[in-house]
């Protein structure tokens, strides 16, 4: 691809109520394919130039790229931008990506879904050394074009949504210069712009404009859960809940109570259904971490799972304990398990007292810790960034503290570690103590109980269980991304009705035994109207 002709002119562009003076060295307008960029018209994938835009329709299970050979020296003040809409298909990655080597190894990737998260990725070498998970905003416009920037100001790069910051970076590696556009599988995607060109301004106004950002996305992070600075790679955490310090998310319904008292987190759930809090504390997925937590089970349930969950939109870790006597580990990518123990009984877990659970993560090694032995471990490529603690029905449990450590470690650091806790999971099944021998192969299961989890199914059950999903998916594809209002004008009024989520009564299992279709709700808003669309649909036997 020939690198594309650059005129600089002057251009004044409003962010942040400031008027920004950019010396624009490329904008690319769509007006024709005068830049060079590889169009393609194939039966699955297709993009093309026109109404002056370029749009991409991709039907394959692969993302795709269009870039850019530019002549930006990144060593000065740069500003680059698009604007991306999605019009249909999948709500996954769609991004800006710059410092993209010739070879492929090396970009720096950011982006959005169009239902209401970013992202940021980068590629050193064919290696992902950074990915901070997806995270939840509400300055996304789903169904409109969005407007992504990326501005280096001295050594600080700001990353900006709508004209909004969400992540700050410091010193950041910038030694290559192609510039492009990506989406996601299954989508079709349009751009407006990209737009490439220098800050012109003086050193006092470059100082304050940097500045004024900065003040920006830190009043941000006070008030919004995910917006990221990023001045270190390394960070200790710890809470003893004698106040709300990680803002995990607080109420009282007549469900279920969350609330800090006597120096703990504690929760009642008094209804038939699990429930889960979280934390605005964000991990970074590339970098090693280690979240420990102490829960007691106060009262209620014995035979259910309390639980240390790691997750996003994509990705999901859980680590659960039963009081009376089993642990599991659970792994999702997609809302689909890839990794589940099952239900391990062990002799590890203390009636009436605390119980450690513990995520430990090194390079793509994950330990799983129960009362500081090692029960069990996988390998995961992607981690999600969001801590939640989820207790079920029937329960109330008390949180006593909570520790979070990222580092950034070395390769040879790592493998260090690795070996050694390596050493602890096999010390830890030679003591008989309930620690699995062996990552066992994912199986799906749709009960709860370490009972239901253990029990093999029989032919007629698994031959219900795969008509049943059919139907379920038709739902979920019928209803994807639907408000509230369409589900009961489709479905009539819900048996049982809550803020988030919504229950119908659904068929009967297989056994006669009664279920219950279940929708939850995510809040949205469109030109400042709050309204709930359909995240997730669950089917749950009574």
């Amino acid at each position: 691809m020939k690198k594309p002709i650059l005129i600089p002119f002057v251009l004044f562009i409003n962010i942040i109520s400031a008027q920004v003076n950019i010396e624009t060295i490329l904008q690319e307008n769509f007006k024709d394919n005068s830049n060079s960029w590889e169009l393609f018209n194939d039966k699955d994938y297709s993009s093309e130039i026109k109404d002056n835009k370029l749009y991409f329709n991709n039907k394959t299970d692969s993302d795709k790229w269009a870039y850019l050979n530019t002549d930006i020296n990144l060593k000065k003040d740069f500003i680059i931008e698009t604007s991306v809409k999605k019009i249909s298909g999948k709500d996954e990655l769609l991004t800006l990506f710059f410092n993209k080597s010739d070879d492929d190894k090396n970009f720096n990737d950011f982006g959005i879904s169009d239902d209401g998260y970013w992202k940021f990725k980068q590629l050193k070498n064919e290696n992902y050394i950074e990915k901070t998970g997806w995270s939840k905003i509400d300055f996304i416009k789903t169904g409109e074009f969005n407007t992504l920037t990326i501005q280096k100001i001295d050594n600080k790069v700001f990353f900006l949504i709508n004209n909004t910051p969400v992540l700050v970076k410091s010193n950041m590696d910038l030694s290559f210069k192609q510039v492009g556009l990506s989406i996601c599988q299954h989508s079709e995607v349009v751009f407006k712009y990209l737009k490439i060109g220098y800050l012109k301004m003086s050193k006092s106004d470059k100082k304050q404009y940097a500045k004024d950002l900065y003040q920006k996305i830190t009043a941000l992070k006070k008030v919004e859960k995910n917006v990221i600075i990023e001045n270190t790679p390394t960070k200790e955490l710890y809470t003893s809940f004698n106040d709300n310090e990680f803002n995990f998310t607080l109420g009282k319904t007549k469900d279920y109570t969350f609330e800090i008292a006597n120096s703990a987190l504690e929760i009642v759930n008094t209804s038939k259904y699990d429930y889960q809090t979280w934390s605005d504390i964000k991990l970074n997925p590339s970098h090693d971490f280690d979240v420990s937590t102490s829960l007691k089970r106060v009262s209620g349930t014995v035979n259910k799972g309390i639980s240390l969950l790691i997750k996003d939109k994509e990705d999901l870790i859980q680590f659960a304990y039963a009081h009376n006597g089993y642990w599991f580990s659970k792994v999702e990518k997609n809302e689909k398990v890839t990794n589940h123990s099952e239900w391990q009984k062990t002799s590890l877990i203390k009636e009436n007292e605390n119980n450690s659970l513990r995520i430990k993560k090194i390079e793509n090694n994950v330990y799983f810790i129960l009362n500081n032995k090692v029960v069990n471990k996988l390998i995961k490529e992607d981690f999600g960034n969001t801590i939640y603690i989820k207790v079920p029905d029937s329960i109330k449990v008390s949180v006593d503290d909570l520790k979070i450590t990222q580092t950034y470690r070395s390769k040879k650091e790592q493998d260090k570690l690795i070996i050694k806790y390596d050493n602890l999971w096999n010390d830890a099944k030679k003591e008989n103590i309930g620690a699995l021998n062996k990552i066992e192969k994912p199986k799906v299961t749709i009960n709860k109980s370490p009972e239901r989890y253990s029990r093999e199914k029989t032919k007629a059950e698994k031959r219900f269980i795969r008509k049943q999903d059919k139907k379920l998916k038709k739902y979920e594809e019928f209803f994807n991304n639907a408000t509230r209002a369409e589900v009961i004008k489709k479905l009539g009024q819900p048996y049982k009705d809550y803020s988030s989520f919504m229950i119908y009564k659904w068929d009967d299992y297989y056994d006669g035994r009664k279920q219950e279709l279940t929708f939850y709700f995510r809040q949205d808003s469109y030109k400042n109207v709050k309204f709930y669309r359909v995240d997730k649909i669950r089917v749950y036997i009574k």
